[in-house]
């Protein structure tokens, strides 16, 4: 581990501390713009530094003393860690953004680097939402996690569908947000009337 007292990959959504979701206050944190947000789903943690330095103490003070804002565990340990994270091959922490097209503009890697890691499968890490338990998750490897479950005693489960409310008010929405712009009672955003 080179001395770090964890190891991360960048987040896919937010790979800076300066990134949306990054790290907020970062520079009250001692950190620079461009440094690495790290992804907490997975990590590889030397417990011997970690616990010697008070990395646990440290972090749930900062969860309850007021001082984060939204990132919660990563948001915590980047700050806590800032300077002894190191770097983990990302393919340990393949993170649902890496999947989808419109992040591919966010990744600290080039296009190829990207590819590469879509397609070799080491840890899938269904981070954020839906998740595959859910059904309208469109995950790329959904049927992946499937084939897992499959092999435990809680195969072959698969989640039920929308219920019947959850369709009506689907419909409700979609027909509420159509008829509400043709009646201008809803706006398209950055067009308000005065």
């Amino acid at each position: 581990m080179r001395g770090a007292a964890a190891l991360g990959s960048q987040d896919a959504q937010s790979p800076f501390v300066s990134s949306p979701a990054g790290v907020p206050l970062g520079f009250d944190a001692g950190r620079a713009a461009d440094e690495p947000n790290f992804n907490a789903g997975v990590m590889l943690m030397d417990l011997t530094q970690w616990r010697a330095s008070g990395v646990t103490d440290a972090t749930l003070r900062y969860l309850t003393d007021g001082s984060h804002h939204f990132g919660q565990d990563q948001e915590a340990l980047n700050v806590v860690l800032a300077g002894r994270i190191g770097r983990m091959d990302p393919r340990w922490n393949q993170q649902t953004e890496i999947f989808w097209p419109e992040y591919n503009a966010l990744q600290p890697s080039a296009r190829a680097t990207v590819e590469k890691i879509c397609a070799e499968l080491w840890i899938i890490h269904f981070a954020n939402g839906p998740k595959p338990w859910a059904y309208e998750c469109t995950h790329l490897w959904r049927e992946e996690w499937f084939k897992y479950i499959d092999q435990t005693a809680f195969g072959p489960w698969r989640p039920a569908g929308p219920t019947r409310v959850q369709r009506t008010v689907k419909v409700g929405l979609r027909l509420g947000r159509k008829w509400g712009r043709r009646v201008g009672l809803l706006v398209p955003v950055g067009f308000e009337k005065d």
